[in-house]
């Protein structure tokens, strides 16, 4: 099978534990290199530290734009196992679409983990509290008392804030409401 001469996405093995590495080395050969990222958020609850780590989205992959001619200078840069195969000893491109999807995926935090990108999506939250460990579920605030002025929900074992004085009322209401319905 022959391809034309533009240019296509690979996918491309990295060594073990590698895949910055041979990104370095492709971009120094001139190569178009994508490694696709996402963000984890980890608590460590005995430090009482939130570290926001990025770890590889594939370990141990990642493509290249390139041409067929290209595939012995890639192979040969330090870090780079193998250049995927499709068919038997050559190796098959990747949809372009499938990598752009990708890139978009990405730029709009649909495949992060953290905070940040649950709330970007209007998904739940679970806050964990530093002293206490019990964590309230806290949706983004969508009313209109929830400004810097609005007083917010306490934890009763650690006092800490986590939601407006507005979605407070609302959710204690209904917490009510079932608990009567419950009788």
């Amino acid at each position: 099978m022959r391809f034309l001469a533009l240019s296509h996405w690979f996918a491309i093995r990295a060594a073990v534990r590698s895949e910055r590495t041979a990104e370095r080395e492709l971009r120094l050969a001139g190569f178009d290199v994508y490694l696709p990222e996402q963000k984890i958020e980890r608590f460590y609850r005995r430090k009482r530290v939130k570290v926001i780590s990025e770890l590889c989205l594939f370990p141990g992959y990642l493509f290249v734009q390139m041409e067929r001619d290209q595939f012995r200078a890639a192979k040969s840069s330090r870090g780079v196992v193998d250049i995927l195969p499709g068919f038997p000893h050559e190796p098959m491109p990747m949809p372009r679409r499938d990598v752009e999807d990708l890139r978009a995926a990405l730029a709009a935090m649909k495949l992060d983990d953290t905070d940040e990108a649950r709330r970007h999506r209007g998904e739940t939250v679970k806050t964990p509290w530093l002293q206490c460990g019990s964590g309230y579920e806290t949706r983004r605030c969508g009313s209109a008392a929830a400004s810097s002025r609005a007083r917010p929900r306490r934890c009763r074992r650690c006092i800490r804030s986590s939601a407006c004085a507005s979605c407070w009322r609302a959710s204690a209401a209904r917490r009510q409401s079932i608990s009567m319905q419950t009788r």
